[in-house]
């Protein structure tokens, strides 16, 4: 008898394991997947096709957000009280005014997975954190946040989530299935459709340095050679046109963003900005460098032209005869010579 008992509490025990365990495949070792608990599935029922790396953020949560409220809407609701199905409701209408808001996080702390950010340092909260702070107040989503920042809603023990749950007529399931994973934050910008390139242009390098290397020999030619001062002007004349060129070069090409649209597999065109930064940086240093080659040899030329000048006038003493004196007299000697 004890041991059909025990056989018994056995079984029981684990039917009940089962049936509270969810129906849907829990993947978070997926990092690519906007949930854990359905994939990517709403994005390859809207586009036929898996989402790819030029697929924008927005689009992505937006997507899977929108699948979401449609399964909300449409499901069978049992065993809830009609304050439940209210408060479900209201749970579903602050869901659609996430969507339109599109104030999503970024995650700052996984930077090579995706991972669900209840409120992330910038403020923005994520769907189900919306939803608390909504209904429950934000200081209840910030506590949440204190304790379970990064973690599934299925991982989240909380008593205070628990009891949000059965107020707003939810299950665990599908606050679960609510609940996005977002892409790392960008280290540079934090734009959604900003692509950051580093790769040096070679060809916009070597203009930039044969620019500056003129501009050098030409600047020590018209300073240090023996040449006439005529050519030396010349010389310091041209590393001063230079210079505005390379400060005119730098400038544009300091705003260098790209839009690029790339075509999915069916419909979905996704754009985004594409910026170099090897490029800017070395716009920058032909901005200063040809602007400061410009007043420099500029300065020089005048200098050279002033003391050509100065050359060129030639006051001398002389002594002269004076016939109606009969002696000689001082005298001062002007040579100007063109």
């Amino acid at each position: 008898m004890t041991l059909r008992v025990t056989l018994l509490l056995s079984v029981i025990v684990f039917l009940l394991s089962y049936l509270s365990s969810p129906d849907e495949p829990y993947s978070p070792g997926f990092p690519d997947t906007i949930n854990a608990v359905i994939g990517d599935i709403s994005f390859v029922e809207k586009f036929n096709r898996e989402p790819n790396e030029f697929d924008s953020e927005s689009t992505r949560i937006i997507t899977h957000l929108e699948y979401v409220v449609s399964k909300l809407e449409t499901a069978e609701a049992y065993n809830l009280s009609d304050e439940q199905l209210l408060n479900r409701k209201e749970i579903i209408g602050h869901l659609k005014k996430y969507i339109a808001n599109q104030e999503f996080p970024s995650n700052y702390d996984y930077e090579e997975t995706r991972r669900p950010t209840f409120i992330n340092k910038d403020g923005n909260i994520c769907a189900v954190g919306y939803l608390v702070a909504q209904t429950a107040g934000l200081e209840v989503a910030e506590a949440l946040n204190e304790e379970f920042k990064y973690d599934y809603i299925y991982n989240m023990n909380s008593p205070m989530l628990d009891e949000w749950l059965l107020e707003f007529g939810l299950t665990k399931k599908e606050a679960a299935m609510i609940q996005p994973s977002y892409r790392p934050g960008p280290k540079e910008d934090n734009n959604d459709d900003v692509h950051v390139d580093s790769h040096f242009e070679i060809s916009y390098g070597l203009g930039s340095a044969l620019l500056a290397g003129t501009q050098i020999v030409l600047s020590g030619y018209g300073i240090f050679s023996d040449a006439s001062s005529g050519t030396k002007k010349r010389a310091l004349l041209g590393s001063v046109g230079l210079g505005v060129t390379s400060a005119l070069f730098g400038l544009i090409n300091l705003e260098n963003s790209k839009s690029y649209s790339a075509e999915g597999d069916c419909c979905l065109a996704s754009n985004f900005e594409k910026k170099n930064i090897s490029r800017r940086n070395l716009s920058i240093a032909n901005v200063a460098f040809g602007s400061a080659s410009a007043i420099f040899n500029g300065l020089q030329y005048f200098s050279l032209k002033k003391e050509e000048s100065q050359r060129a006038l030639r006051v001398t003493t002389t002594q002269l005869y004076v016939p109606e004196i009969n002696t000689m007299a001082p005298a001062l000697n002007v040579n100007w010579r063109f």
